[in-house]
C-alpha cells in the first residue's frame, strides 16, 4: 500500500505495527529528513498519529503543550499532533490551522481518529467493511489492500458529468470514501465510522431588502422542472449555477446505455445530497455562489484533480496563502459590494494590489486555464484515442451508449469544431478518461 504512493513520499518510510493498527508513512522531507519521521507517539507510545502536509501555528500550539507539561522531543510540526489529542480529545482537531490529513490510534481507548483540513488541501479517503478499516492518501493505495473491492461507483461518475468534478464524500470507488473539508471521523475495531463537521464556511444573511430587490431583478424560470430543481439544491428557483439541469439530465440519458439510462433516477447525483441545504437560506446571491464553489468545486476538483495530484505526483509539496481560515473567516463578513463592485472581480484584491504588484497585472482581464479537449484529440487519428472511443470498446463495457458515442465521435471530429470551455461540457473527454480508468484499475464491465 505504501508503495503505491511513494511518490507522495520518496526521502524516508515510516511504519508502526501492533496487533490492532498498521500505519505507513512515506515522507516528503522539507527541512531534513531525520527529526520528522513518521509515525509519531506521545510520551507514552499510547497515541500514534501520522500527519501529511503542515500545521501553520504549531509554534503555538507547541508552546501551549510545554506549559501544560507534555514532553516533545522535537521542533517538527507534525509532533504536536498526539500530545493536541492527549490534551483535548478529538477536539484537537479544532485547534489545528493548516493544511493537513491527519490519522491516530489511541491504544488505550481502541479509537481511531482522522481529519481533513478545513478546505480539502490534503485529501484522505479510507473504505469500512467488515468491522475494519483501510485508509490511505490516494485510492491507488486503499485499493491495493486485499479486502477491498472496486466496482464503479455510478452516482460518482454522473457527479463527473454533472459538476466541475467529484465531490466528497463521493469517490469513482463504490464504497470508497474521501473525507469532506472541514470533516473528521472515528472509528472503533468492530464497529462504524461515525463522522461529524469540525468547521464550515458561514456567511452572515443578506439583507432582506436586497434579497427582494434580486429576487424581483431577476425573474422567473419558465421551465418548471428548472425551477423545482434550483430551489431543491441551490434555495432558489431563480439561482443559476453552471448550466440548467433539467436538459442535462436529457442529456445524460441519451449517453448512458440503456440499463444504465433505466437507473438514472436512482443514480442522478443531484437527487443525493451535495450540501448543507440549510447554510444557503437567506444568503446574498454572490455569497451563495461562493459557498457553493468552495463545496462543488474548490476542495476535490481545483485543489485535488489539479493541484495535489499534480504536484505530488512528480514529489512537489504546494502551499496556498489565501486559504487561511482567519483570512477567509474573515473576508466572509465583507460586504459582497466590495468583491464585486459592478463587473469588477476581485475589487477588493485589486486594491490592495496595487501598491505592491505591477499596474499591468492588476488591471489585467482574468482569463482561465483550459486544455484542447477531446476534439483535439480526436482530430490526431491516434490509433489509442479510436481504440477507446470504438463502438466495440463501448459496447464492451456497457456504461455509455455507442451509437451516441458515435455521434459525438463524428460532431466532434468535423474540422473546426470547438467546445466553449468551461461553459460547454466536453461530454467525449469524460467518456475517454472514465475508459482509461476502468482500464488502470481493471474495473469490470457494467453489469445491471
Amino acid at each position: 500500500m505504501s508503495a503505491a504512493i511513494g511518490h507522495r513520499g520518496p526521502d524516508s518510510t515510516g511504519f508502526h505495527v501492533d496487533e490492532t493498527v498498521a500505519f505507513a508513512f512515506t515522507r516528503l522531507a522539507i527541512n531534513g529528513t531525520g527529526a520528522g519521521d513518521q509515525p509519531m507517539c506521545d510520551e507514552s507510545r499510547q497515541i500514534v498519529a501520522m500527519t501529511i502536509g503542515e500545521i501553520y501555528n504549531y509554534r503555538q500550539l507547541r508552546d501551549l503543550l510545554v506549559d501544560r507539561g507534555h514532553t516533545l522531543r522535537t521542533r517538527c510540526d507534525t509532533e504536536v499532533v498526539p500530545h493536541l489529542y492527549e490534551e483535548f480529545g478529538r477536539d484537537f482537531v479544532t485547534r489545528l490551522d493548516g493544511q493537513f490529513a491527519v490519522v491516530l490510534f489511541d491504544q488505550r481507548e481502541q479509537l481511531f481518529i482522522g481529519a481533513r483540513d478545513h478546505f480539502g488541501v490534503t485529501p484522505l479517503c479510507y473504505e469500512h467493511q467488515g468491522g475494519e478499516l483501510v485508509f490511505g492518501s490516494e485510492i491507488k493505495a486503499v485499493l491495493e489492500h486485499r479486502a477491498v473491492p472496486c466496482p464503479v461507483d455510478l452516482v460518482g461518475l454522473d457527479q463527473v458529468f454533472t459538476l466541475p468534478g467529484l465531490v466528497s464524500p463521493r469517490t469513482m470507488f463504490d464504497g470508497v470514501r474521501s473525507v469532506p473539508p472541514g470533516t473528521a471521523f472515528e472509528f472503533r475495531p468492530g464497529g462504524r465510522p461515525e463522522v461529524w463537521t469540525y468547521w464550515d464556511l458561514a456567511y452572515p444573511p443578506a439583507d432582506r431588502f436586497d434579497q427582494i430587490r434580486r429576487t424581483q431583478a431577476a425573474g422567473g424560470v419558465t421551465d418548471l422542472r428548472e425551477a423545482r430543481i434550483r430551489e431543491g439544491l441551490w434555495g432558489g428557483e431563480n439561482f443559476f449555477y453552471e448550466r440548467n439541469d433539467a436538459a442535462f439530465r436529457a442529456t445524460k440519458a441519451g449517453l448512458y446505455s440503456s440499463p444504465v439510462r433505466e437507473r438514472q433516477g436512482e443514480i442522478d447525483c443531484l437527487g443525493h445530497s451535495l450540501v448543507d441545504r440549510e447554510r444557503l437560506n437567506g444568503l446574498h446571491d454572490l455569497h451563495r455562489r461562493s459557498y457553493l464553489d468552495v463545496k462543488l468545486r474548490l476542495a476535490d476538483h481545483l485543489l485535488g484533480d489539479h493541484g495535489d495530484r499534480m504536484v505530488f505526483a512528480n514529489s512537489v509539496e504546494f502551499r496556498h496563502p489565501f486559504l487561511d481560515r482567519e483570512l477567509v473567516d474573515f473576508l466572509a463578513t465583507v460586504p459582497p459590494e466590495l468583491k464585486l463592485k459592478g463587473l469588477e472581480e476581485k475589487y477588493l484584491l485589486k486594491q490592495i494590489a496595487r501598491d505592491w504588484i505591477p499596474r499591468r497585472i492588476v488591471n489585467r482581464e482574468k482569463f482561465g486555464f483550459t486544455a484542447p479537449g477531446s476534439p483535439h484529440l480526436i482530430r490526431q487519428d491516434d490509433p489509442a484515442i479510436e481504440a477507446l472511443l470504438s463502438r466495440e470498446r463501448i459496447e464492451a463495457d456497457g456504461y455509455f451508449d455507442p451509437d451516441h458515442v458515435e455521434r459525438l465521435v463524428r460532431e466532434y471530429g468535423t474540422p473546426g469544431f470547438r467546445i466553449n470551455v468551461p461553459f460547454e461540457t466536453d461530454l467525449l473527454m469524460t467518456v475517454l478518461t472514465f475508459t482509461l480508468l476502468l482500464d488502470l484499475y481493471d474495473l469490470p464491465a457494467y453489469s445491471a
